[in-house]
């Protein structure tokens, strides 16, 4: 399993059942997969599609924002183990795709959408279907004036971005494209504020790849060819402790899941505990949440003094 087939099954979990049908059952929830396979596959018509889709994302009112099914994101990935990253991705555009034909009956038009999804994609460029904070304070640096990110300090500018995930509803300290849409939907932000913010976005990265290609290439900046994209802070991160893991660990398996699960899995603990004081409190809910999500090991109470005291 690579981080981009995780991403996809993740994203497509969000869509399929946290935001479409949070109360179903196991079984229901497995017929909707095979609906989403028969249509990929021409076996049924999208007028029919359309009408399965209604019927699944039309859950009772006393369901409304309670996720209560029993299907997990473990349970996506044992149903799906057998699809490819390729089948992953168009189903995961069946469902953005029908969601947006609900937009556009709402009165909104192709181009906002395209709008919207412009300034979704530049935040996410690996195509996970999902941003996360790190994503999002690119975005508050972009159109918050510069007077007001310098008089902030780190720890108030994170403040600011975690109030700003807040206000997208995220799911599991993520943001779909669907919540995405529905926060410029919601607050009424039509195509001439779309079109500011990708514009101030496009301005802070290209100054980013200035200063960065300042000795090699200074003059050169992003095109419509070769769109700006935000850079992945944490997946950076992780790239360059994945040497480090491997060296440090002689279980190849164990190292390659504790990467993927900091790449898929961690981002929840991430938003939960944004601050945490002091860290190594953030690096043990890290590895607690990694032992119950992977059952690598079982999972089992540690303190600080067991995790540091000297051997």
């Amino acid at each position: 399993m690579t981080p981009r087939w995780l991403h996809l099954v993740s994203s497509l979990y969000f869509e399929v059942v946290v935001q479409g049908n949070p109360n179903a059952d196991t079984e229901s929830l497995v017929n909707f997969l095979h609906v989403l396979r028969w249509r990929l596959n021409d076996s049924i018509t999208q007028k029919e599609f359309s009408e399965l889709y209604k019927v699944w994302t039309t859950p009772s009112l006393s369901s409304i924002g309670v996720l209560s099914s029993p299907f997990t994101k473990t349970d996506m990935r044992k149903v799906l183990e057998d699809t490819n990253e390729g089948d992953l991705f168009l189903m995961l555009g069946l469902m953005i795709k029908q969601y947006n034909m609900g937009i556009l009956a709402r009165g909104k038009t192709v181009d906002w959408i395209y709008l919207v999804e412009k300034l979704f994609w530049m935040m996410d460029s690996f195509g996970r279907g999902f941003i996360t904070q790190d994503d999002m304070l690119f975005l508050l640096i972009a159109i918050v004036s510069v007077d007001q990110i310098t008089n902030l300090s780190p720890a108030q500018l994170f403040e600011q971005v975690f109030q700003l995930m807040q206000d997208f509803s995220p799911s599991f300290g993520v943001v779909t494209l669907r919540q995405f849409k529905q926060y410029f939907e919601k607050n009424f932000l039509d195509e001439n504020s779309l079109k500011k913010s990708i514009a101030a976005l496009t301005d802070l990265l290209n100054s980013l790849l200035s200063l960065s290609n300042n000795e090699k290439n200074p003059n050169q900046k992003f095109n419509e060819l070769t769109p700006p994209s935000v850079p992945k802070l944490w997946d950076r991160a992780v790239e360059l402790s994945h040497s480090y893991l491997v060296d440090s660990i002689d279980d190849l398996h164990l190292s390659s899941s504790i990467v993927n699960f900091l790449l898929v899995d961690s981002y929840s603990v991430r938003f939960k505990h944004p601050h945490e004081k002091p860290h190594w409190k953030l690096s043990l809910m890290l590895f607690k949440e990694f032992t119950i999500v992977w059952h690598y090991i079982s999972p089992i109470e540690y303190t600080k003094d067991s995790l540091f005291k000297d051997h």
